[in-house]
């Protein structure tokens, strides 16, 4: 009997061991899974704030790029203005539009934190699909945007400033405007440059390069689009 009893006492005590270490395990792993949670959340909020921060950048950078595009069509307008009734006192005016058409803009996006982010795995911290499907096309949009982007140097470069460097800046009033010195070559003459081919080939490039603005405004919703699911994001993850 009392055998029996010392059996009972030890199964009991070595039952109640066992849920102690069982219960042990399990708090671990909570806290373990809690501390786990605490840590991804602290991620998720940092790539969202960095996330954020690039397509800010991007915005800038896209206002800035309209914003000179927009003034160089309207220089553009102003000289085809001028040559349709060319005036000899219009021409200093005249020059100080010639300088705009040899610059363009161009748009790369501020991407290191996506780029890392995919590297990393990161990516996967924003659990909404779509959104994350959205900074995919976003990212892969403006990687081809690269390629319009080239073809507008090599026009701006190989075909507007050839043409601009002869018939502006390499007369008398060029060089004057570029180096403050005096020679002897060709003066500007407006009335046989409104009958120059070659100028006005070169007017319609700078023109054509324009049509950036529509892409650039396409990508600036789809920045704005994108930090506002990003801030809701952020709202959810506190």
């Amino acid at each position: 009997m009392i055998s029996n009893n010392k059996i009972t006492k030890y199964l009991i005590y070595a039952i109640g061991e066992l849920f102690l270490v069982v219960l042990g395990i399990l708090i671990a792993l909570q806290i373990n899974k809690w501390n786990d949670n605490r840590v991804s959340k602290k991620e998720a909020q940092k790539l969202y704030v960095n996330l954020k921060r690039d397509l800010q950048d991007d915005i800038e950078q896209l206002d800035f790029n309209i914003v000179q595009t927009q003034e160089r069509n309207v220089r553009i307008d102003s000289i085809i203005s001028i040559l349709a009734s060319p005036d000899d006192s219009k021409l200093p005016q005249f020059m100080r539009y010639q300088i705009g058409l040899i610059y363009d803009n161009y748009f790369s996006t501020s991407r290191s934190t996506f780029d890392e982010a995919v590297a990393s795995g990161k990516i996967n911290l924003i659990a909404v699909d779509s959104i994350r499907k959205k900074l995919f096309q976003y990212y892969a949009l403006n990687s081809n945007n690269r390629n319009n982007d080239n073809s507008n140097f090599y026009v701006t470069n190989q075909l507007i400033l050839p043409i601009i460097t002869k018939e502006i800046f390499a007369t008398q009033q060029g060089i004057q405007v570029m180096f403050q010195k005096s020679f002897d070559l060709p003066p500007i003459d407006l009335n046989e440059l409104a009958k120059n081919q070659s100028y006005f080939q070169a007017l319609i490039y700078a023109k054509s390069d324009g049509m950036q603005i529509e892409e650039w405004i396409m990508y600036k919703k789809m920045s704005q689009g994108l930090i506002n699911s990003i801030d809701k994001l952020a709202d959810r993850n506190e």
